[in-house]
Protein backbone atom coordinates (compact mmCIF):
# COMPACT_ATOMS: atom_id res chain seq x y z
CA UNK A 1 0.00 0.00 0.00
CA UNK A 2 1.43 3.63 -1.32
CA UNK A 3 0.51 6.49 0.54
CA UNK A 4 0.76 9.76 -0.14
CA UNK A 5 3.76 11.22 1.90
CA UNK A 6 1.86 14.55 2.36
CA UNK A 7 -1.30 12.70 4.07
CA UNK A 8 -1.78 13.28 7.20
CA UNK A 9 -5.04 11.32 8.50
CA UNK A 10 -4.78 10.38 12.28
CA UNK A 11 -5.33 6.78 10.27
CA UNK A 12 -2.40 6.43 9.00
CA UNK A 13 -0.60 5.39 11.36
CA UNK A 14 -2.82 2.10 11.92
CA UNK A 15 -2.46 1.80 7.75
CA UNK A 16 0.99 1.91 8.50
CA UNK A 17 0.89 -0.94 11.15
CA UNK A 18 -1.56 -3.17 9.02
CA UNK A 19 1.48 -2.99 6.30
CA UNK A 20 3.82 -4.22 8.83
CA UNK A 21 1.43 -6.94 9.71
CA UNK A 22 0.86 -8.16 5.99
CA UNK A 23 4.65 -8.08 5.79
CA UNK A 24 5.25 -10.58 8.29
CA UNK A 25 3.18 -12.98 6.13
CA UNK A 26 4.30 -12.34 2.70
CA UNK A 27 4.51 -14.42 0.05
CA UNK A 28 7.48 -13.41 -2.32
CA UNK A 29 8.07 -16.20 -4.87
CA UNK A 30 9.58 -15.15 -7.74
CA UNK A 31 10.29 -18.31 -8.99
CA UNK A 32 6.80 -18.46 -10.92
CA UNK A 33 5.73 -14.81 -10.62
CA UNK A 34 3.53 -15.09 -7.58
CA UNK A 35 1.42 -17.62 -9.65
CA UNK A 36 -1.12 -19.54 -7.73
CA UNK A 37 -3.86 -21.66 -8.67
CA UNK A 38 -7.44 -20.43 -8.98
CA UNK A 39 -8.73 -23.40 -5.55
CA UNK A 40 -5.95 -20.91 -3.66
CA UNK A 41 -8.42 -17.67 -4.46
CA UNK A 42 -11.74 -18.95 -4.84
CA UNK A 43 -12.85 -18.42 -1.15
CA UNK A 44 -14.38 -15.39 -0.49
CA UNK A 45 -12.39 -12.95 2.22
CA UNK A 46 -14.26 -11.35 4.93
CA UNK A 47 -12.70 -7.90 5.60
CA UNK A 48 -11.71 -5.33 8.58
CA UNK A 49 -12.58 -2.12 7.87
CA UNK A 50 -8.28 -1.12 8.04
CA UNK A 51 -8.37 -3.91 5.19
CA UNK A 52 -11.00 -2.56 2.92
CA UNK A 53 -9.41 0.50 3.18
CA UNK A 54 -6.08 -0.55 2.17
CA UNK A 55 -7.00 -2.34 -0.84
CA UNK A 56 -8.84 0.16 -1.80
CA UNK A 57 -5.49 2.48 -1.98
CA UNK A 58 -4.04 0.21 -3.83
CA UNK A 59 -6.68 -0.34 -6.15
CA UNK A 60 -6.41 3.39 -7.24
CA UNK A 61 -2.54 2.56 -8.47
CA UNK A 62 -3.87 0.01 -10.60
CA UNK A 63 -3.60 0.90 -14.62
CA UNK A 64 -7.47 1.84 -15.42
CA UNK A 65 -7.67 -1.13 -17.53
CA UNK A 66 -7.10 -3.27 -14.42
CA UNK A 67 -8.80 -1.34 -12.39
CA UNK A 68 -11.92 -1.59 -15.64
CA UNK A 69 -11.31 -5.62 -15.24
CA UNK A 70 -11.59 -5.86 -11.58
CA UNK A 71 -14.90 -4.06 -11.41
CA UNK A 72 -16.42 -6.22 -14.01
CA UNK A 73 -15.21 -9.20 -12.06
CA UNK A 74 -16.38 -7.59 -8.81
CA UNK A 75 -19.91 -7.07 -10.82
CA UNK A 76 -20.12 -10.81 -11.86
CA UNK A 77 -18.86 -11.79 -8.26
CA UNK A 78 -21.02 -14.76 -6.77
CA UNK A 79 -19.80 -16.67 -3.44
CA UNK A 80 -18.32 -19.75 -5.22
CA UNK A 81 -16.65 -17.61 -7.58
CA UNK A 82 -13.23 -16.94 -7.63
CA UNK A 83 -12.52 -13.69 -6.14
CA UNK A 84 -12.55 -10.77 -8.01
CA UNK A 85 -9.43 -10.17 -7.46
CA UNK A 86 -7.68 -12.79 -9.18
CA UNK A 87 -7.42 -13.45 -12.62
CA UNK A 88 -4.13 -13.94 -15.29
CA UNK A 89 -3.23 -16.40 -12.46
CA UNK A 90 -2.38 -14.04 -10.03
CA UNK A 91 -3.77 -11.44 -7.31
CA UNK A 92 -3.87 -7.97 -8.54
CA UNK A 93 -3.44 -6.49 -5.58
CA UNK A 94 -0.91 -8.97 -4.66
CA UNK A 95 1.04 -6.43 -2.17
CA UNK A 96 -2.01 -5.67 -0.10
CA UNK A 97 -4.24 -8.84 0.13
CA UNK A 98 -5.96 -9.21 3.16
CA UNK A 99 -4.71 -11.38 6.31
CA UNK A 100 -7.17 -13.97 5.59
CA UNK A 101 -5.98 -14.73 2.39
CA UNK A 102 -2.16 -15.15 3.10
CA UNK A 103 -2.70 -17.14 6.13
CA UNK A 104 -4.32 -19.68 3.90
CA UNK A 105 -2.05 -19.23 1.15
CA UNK A 106 -0.54 -23.08 0.66
CA UNK A 107 2.72 -21.19 0.75
CA UNK A 108 2.36 -20.05 4.24
CA UNK A 109 4.27 -21.81 6.55
CA UNK A 110 1.83 -24.71 9.13
CA UNK A 111 3.78 -23.46 12.02
CA UNK A 112 3.22 -20.04 11.72
CA UNK A 113 0.83 -18.70 14.46
CA UNK A 114 -2.43 -17.69 12.75
CA UNK A 115 -4.13 -16.85 16.09
CA UNK A 116 -1.44 -14.50 17.04
CA UNK A 117 -1.86 -12.54 13.74
CA UNK A 118 -6.05 -12.38 13.89
CA UNK A 119 -5.26 -11.03 17.08
CA UNK A 120 -2.63 -8.33 16.31
CA UNK A 121 -5.21 -7.38 13.11
CA UNK A 122 -7.32 -6.83 15.33
CA UNK A 123 -6.11 -4.29 17.46
CA UNK A 124 -5.26 -2.46 14.33
CA UNK A 125 -8.53 -2.16 13.10
CA UNK A 126 -10.14 -0.90 16.11
CA UNK A 127 -7.13 1.49 16.24
CA UNK A 128 -8.27 2.55 12.83
CA UNK A 129 -11.54 2.58 13.32
CA UNK A 130 -11.50 4.48 16.56
CA UNK A 131 -8.70 7.25 14.43
CA UNK A 132 -11.27 6.93 11.36
CA UNK A 133 -14.43 7.61 13.52
CA UNK A 134 -13.74 9.14 16.18
CA UNK A 135 -11.37 12.09 15.62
Amino acid sequence: MRLAADVTHPAVESLEKYQQLLDQVSHKDVSNGNKRSASDCGRPALLLWVEAVALALELEQLEENEIEKVRLRAAEYHPEGLCPLFFDGRCRLEETRPLSCRLRDPRTPPSMDRTRFAADLAVINRQFVSEVFHS
